[in-house]
């Protein structure tokens, strides 16, 4: 299932998190519950998307919709909130 997936894959993240400090942010509760309705779609043979069920890693640049993003522009040294657009 999407959810066993997913919990398999935040475990390792946390690990890697903890070995090499290479995340900014994980969202565990957010990734299971999507991972959740993932599965709850199949069981009605809905497809949401190709990557339909698969847990995925995004660099922190991307906007998520209802979480606060920042990029930093290379040109400067000051930082300015991104417009959230991708939920």
């Amino acid at each position: 299932s999407a959810v066993e997936v997913t919990t398999a894959f935040y475990k390792r993240a946390i690990i890697a998190q903890q070995l090499v400090n290479c995340l900014t942010e994980i969202f565990v509760e957010r990734a299971l519950a999507r991972a959740a309705e993932s599965d709850d779609a199949l069981k009605t043979r809905k497809v949401i998307s190709p990557l339909h069920g698969l847990p995925i890693s995004l660099k922190d640049q991307l906007c998520i919709k209802g979480l606060a993003q920042w990029i930093r522009s290379g040109l400067s040294t000051h930082r300015t909130q991104a417009t959230l657009y991708y939920n």
